[in-house]
């Protein structure tokens, strides 16, 4: 293949994937280390680390994952939300009801 031939749709799709992964992953580790910054340790529940864990011998592209589920303890969730909120991230609107 040369750089002028188009690529197969599925290896778009492949690299799309990657691409969004790569953002998935660069998000986590600058919340992590944010929230770290201020003294909360993280547990990681989904995401690429799990991920690599459950499926160590599957083809990196054939699971995907377009966010994670991070653990705060209970009495943490105030200062994570604060911290996050610092790292410029915002609460979601609430649905309205009905």
């Amino acid at each position: 293949m040369t750089a002028n031939e188009p690529r197969p749709p599925d290896e778009l799709t492949g690299l799309v994937g990657v691409g969004a992964r790569l953002r998935v992953d660069r998000w986590t580790a600058e919340v992590v280390t944010g929230l770290r910054r201020v003294g909360i340790e993280p547990i990681l529940l989904k995401g690429p680390v799990v991920r690599r864990w459950l499926y160590a011998d599957d083809e990196p592209l054939a699971r995907t994952y377009t966010d994670v589920d991070l653990l705060v303890a209970p009495w943490e969730q105030p200062r994570a939300a604060e911290a996050l909120r610092a790292m410029g991230f915002i609460e979601p609107v609430p649905a309205l009801p009905g």
